[in-house]
């Protein structure tokens, strides 16, 4: 009631005033001051009331037997108001010619779920400060550790009302166990962003790159921006984010739930974000499973670290009573809250809701005699009472629903469950407390619940729903990036090891764009174990091959060199290409010399493209950078050389620029100045046939490393 009474005031303030509103108001303000805690100063309360009075003194429109109940709850003098809800309740059931029930399902119900906050005092005025500091002007980072079930979530919803009514805007993220896809953390942020600020164009060509619709959304259509390399791609993202969030003329409270479960990329940006608004009004709060990431903190060193313990016997008994009142507080029932729940306070709802249920309501609570134990089987016990009021039919798609995260797609459910009306199918599960609406969707009402759903199933039950679950994402999101790793991790539940395999190439090679290289790794690894049957060459072997080298180069992301040249090798092995070692290396080099000797004499530039050689340049190009590195000299210019001269032997592409450009610095080393001047030429030649910017500005920036060394100053510059 408190959020509807602060929205009282703009309503009121509509024009033109309408019955609606009035009565509105007039139901907000009577149940705040029968509370006791209205949050309006009273000089606000009374300009309120002065002009619905001024409007209509005698409340003409309302029916005349309402009249007396809402001049009583609005009257002047406190002993001249109703002394509690109850007695309103009763003059209104008396009115409705019917008793009122004194206790439903549906408030119990408002009872168990929107209790005051209590039992997190001391943590949320630790929060609340940083808060006001950010509303003053001063940035502020925290990040809040608990286990799940323990009240993370409860705390930063409080923090968000009071960060709403001081003014600030609230940006909120989340990440998901599975399959987030690129970037998931931020992507409900930006949404958000760009409805508040007014976007340039190329910002919305770079967000679009994670949110195709944004550009519809906003109705102004701007192109992508160029795909880059994945760390310039990071740069520039936060960048335009840094840019975009310093705009916002508010204070900025930026929520970002479960970073146990966060990519690779996501941290790019946190870390990145976290260093550039120290001069800005913004207040980023990171909740977290301690017991899931323990180290997790170490991530952001410049962090505040709040943890969440379970709750003591104390706060156990300060929030029973916040939900049914003193009787909360006999010890009795605050010794079985502690035995079960052990301070958890998921659990210590759901005991009273447990409770409530097997005695009659939460009143009867007061006198009856605890039971020695109530909840003996932890959240599947839970679970089967929630399942229990929910019909038979909706449970299967509850499954799904399950697998497919925390997060309802009622897009992917209808794909699923063509027959099946998702709409009726959600109340249904919302009204067992299974679901709950956040931010505009429904989701799961806790992940333990979700958890719990999957955790007793048969095997054979748990393959069917998996493939329901990736038949639907593959149906509604048809070769979108942003579902690979989600649709590799249905497959694997589904033990199709084919599509697994797939799915999961196609994942890593997108998580490898994105410089989430640990992300990259993961997933690579797992479709070259899957993929045991293809060792030699052929469509399947380059395939492979692909993945290897990707592989590679995601080592070479995260610095394990050995590593990253034992996959290239692999790679170039499977393409008939494999490393010469030994006395072999130098007739090796001096052959490759030849053939690019050949090529210049030659002056052949072919036009048409395949893959494989293209493939091959890649992988050498990757290895010359190793042993670049490394200052093995003769190992460098044999990849440097093979990339250069299969890049030559199809036509102009990114592989050319970039190998010309290689040879410049390598010729001028040696140093061979007329060598290095004919690289040049050749470099800038190739990026205009190609009409890449990216390769062309890769291009230029290795050149002047040649000019520079060469004092050539103003072709450098």
């Amino acid at each position: 009631s408190g959020t509807f009474a602060y929205m009282a005031p703009e309503i009121l303030h509509e024009e033109p005033a309408t019955e609606a509103t009035d009565l509105f108001a007039f139901g907000v303000i009577a149940f705040e001051m029968i509370g006791g805690r209205h949050p309006f100063e009273a000089a606000d309360l009374q300009v309120m009331l002065s002009s619905i009075l001024t409007r209509d003194p005698d409340w003409s429109y309302l029916p005349a037997l309402l009249r007396p109940i809402l001049m009583r709850a609005l009257a002047k003098e406190p002993p001249d108001r109703y002394p509690d809800a109850g007695a309103l309740l009763t003059d209104l059931s008396a009115l409705a010619q019917g008793a009122f029930p004194d206790e439903t399902a549906a408030t119990r119900e408002s009872f168990l779920q929107a209790a005051p906050f209590v039992g997190r005092e001391t943590e949320f005025e630790q929060l609340n400060a940083a808060l006001n500091l950010a509303l003053d002007g001063e940035s502020s980072l925290w990040l809040l550790g608990g286990e799940s079930g323990v009240g993370k979530s409860r705390l930063v919803d409080e923090l968000r009302v009071g960060a709403l009514v001081g003014g600030a805007v609230v940006l909120r993220g989340q990440s998901l166990s599975e399959g987030g896809g690129r970037y998931g953390l931020w992507r409900e942020a930006i949404r958000r962003l760009a409805l508040l600020c007014d976007l340039r164009d190329d910002e919305i060509g770079i967000f679009q790159l994670l949110l195709p619709d944004l550009g519809a959304m906003l109705d102004r259509r701007v192109p992508d921006a160029l795909e880059l390399e994945p760390q310039a791609a990071q740069i520039r993202l936060l960048s335009a984010l840094s840019d975009v969030v310093s705009r916002i003329p508010q204070p900025l409270l930026i929520l970002l739930e479960d970073l146990q479960w966060a990519g690779d990329e996501d941290w790019v940006l946190l870390t990145g974000l976290a260093r550039a608004i120290t001069k800005l009004p913004i207040f980023l709060v990171g909740t977290y499973r301690d017991d899931e990431a323990p180290g997790l903190p170490t991530r952001l060193p410049s962090a505040h670290t709040l943890k969440l313990d379970r709750l003591s016997s104390a706060k156990i008994a300060d929030l029973s009573a916040s939900m049914i009142g003193s009787a909360g507080r006999r010890p009795e029932l605050v010794d079985l809250l502690q035995r079960e729940t052990e301070g958890n306070v998921f659990f210590l709802v759901e005991v009273m809701r447990a409770l409530a249920e097997e005695m009659g309501g939460l009143s009867q609570l007061e006198f009856a005699t605890m039971p020695t134990r109530i909840f003996t089987g932890g959240v599947q016990r839970l679970l089967g009472r929630r399942l229990a009021r929910l019909p038979e039919s909706a449970r299967p798609l509850l499954q799904v629903a399950a697998v497919l995260g925390r997060q309802i797609d009622e897009r992917l459910l209808a794909a699923a469950a063509p027959d099946t009306s998702i709409a009726a199918w959600l109340q249904q599960c919302a009204e067992v407390s299974l679901l709950d609406v956040s931010e505009g969707s429904y989701r799961f009402a806790h992940d333990k619940l979700r958890e719990g759903l999957l955790a007793d199933l048969p095997d054979d039950t748990r393959t069917l729903i998996h493939r329901r679950a990736a038949e639907a994402i593959e149906a509604v999101y048809p070769d979108s990036p942003d579902y690979y790793a989600a649709l590799a991790h249905q497959w694997h539940g589904a033990q199709d090891s084919a599509k697994e395999v797939q799915y999961a190439a196609l994942a890593g090679e997108q998580a490898l764009k994105n410089g989430a290289y640990n992300d990259a790794i993961t997933l690579l690894e797992r479709s070259l174990a899957l993929d045991t049957h293809t060792t030699g060459r052929g469509a399947d072997g380059q395939i492979r091959a692909h993945s290897e080298q990707q592989l590679g180069q995601a080592f070479i992301g995260i610095g394990f060199l050995p590593q990253a040249e034992a996959h290239l090798k692999r790679a170039a092995a499977l393409l008939g290409r494999p490393f010469p070692g030994g006395a072999r290396l130098p007739i090796a080099v001096l052959r490759q010399v030849i053939v690019q000797l050949v090529h210049r004499i030659r002056r052949k530039n072919p036009t048409r493209r395949a893959e494989t050689p293209l493939e091959i340049a890649r992988i050498f190009e990757q290895l010359a950078l190793i042993y670049y590195w490394q200052e093995q000299r003769i190992n460098a210019s044999y990849a440097a050389l093979m990339m250069l001269n299969h890049a030559e032997r199809v036509a102009p592409s990114q592989e050319r620029i970039r190998a010309y450009a290689n040879m410049t610095v390598a010729a001028s080393v040696i140093p061979s100045p007329s060598l290095a001047r004919t690289y040049a030429a050749l470099t800038e030649e190739a990026g205009r046939q190609v009409a890449d910017p990216p390769s062309q500005a890769a291009a230029y920036r290795v050149i002047v490393v040649y000019e520079v060394g060469a004092a050539l100053w103003e072709s450098a510059r």
